[in-house]
C-alpha cells in the first residue's frame, strides 16, 4: 500500500486564519485537538501517523487553534468569562470541520484541548459522534456550568 501524505491547509474562519493538519482518506473524521499553545503536528504526531495510515477507517485532521502552531494569532482571552478561550476555540473547530467538508466527527482532545473537545461536544452534539479525552483535566466552576446550560 502506498504511505498515506500528510497534506497541510489553512482554513479561514470566524476572522481568523488556522492551520490543519490532514492524513489519511477514511470515512470517519478524526479532528485532534492539541494542548495549550502545542502545535498539532508535533504533540499529535503518532495520532496522525497511526489513525492516518493507508487502509485506516479515519480522516485524521489535527487542527491549530488560534496562536498555536502554524495558526494566526488573533485576539484571544484567558479568562473565566462566559467566553472563555477552550469555549472560542470549539466553535472555531467546528468552522474548520464545516469548512473541510465535515458535519458529524470524532473528536480526541489532548490537555486544554480535551476541555475544547467538550465545549464542542456540548455545542454541536449533532456533529460530535464521540469524544476521547487525552491527558485532560474535568474542572469547571460553578458558573461554567451555569453558563453552558
Amino acid at each position: 500500500m502506498m504511505e498515506e501524505q500528510l497534506r497541510e491547509v489553512k482554513v479561514s474562519v470566524n476572522g481568523v486564519e488556522l492551520h490543519c493538519n490532514i492524513k489519511g482518506n477514511g470515512p470517519n473524521p478524526l479532528l485532534c485537538i492539541p494542548g495549550a499553545t502545542a502545535p498539532s503536528h508535533w504533540v499529535l504526531s503518532l495520532q496522525l501517523e497511526y489513525f492516518g495510515r493507508s487502509g485506516s477507517e479515519y480522516t485524521v485532521i489535527a487542527f491549530d487553534p488560534r496562536g498555536y502552531g502554524h495558526s494566526k494569532l488573533a485576539p484571544r482571552t484567558y479568562s473565566m468569562t462566559p467566553e472563555h478561550h477552550t469555549k472560542i476555540d470549539a466553535r472555531d473547530a467546528h468552522q474548520v470541520m464545516e469548512s473541510l467538508g465535515y458535519d458529524k466527527y470524532l473528536v480526541l482532545g489532548w490537555c486544554d484541548g480535551g476541555i475544547t473537545a467538550i465545549y464542542l461536544a456540548a455545542l454541536f452534539p449533532d456533529a460530535v459522534k464521540g469524544v476521547v479525552l487525552w491527558g485532560s483535566r474535568v474542572r469547571y466552576t460553578e458558573y461554567e456550568v451555569e453558563i453552558t446550560e
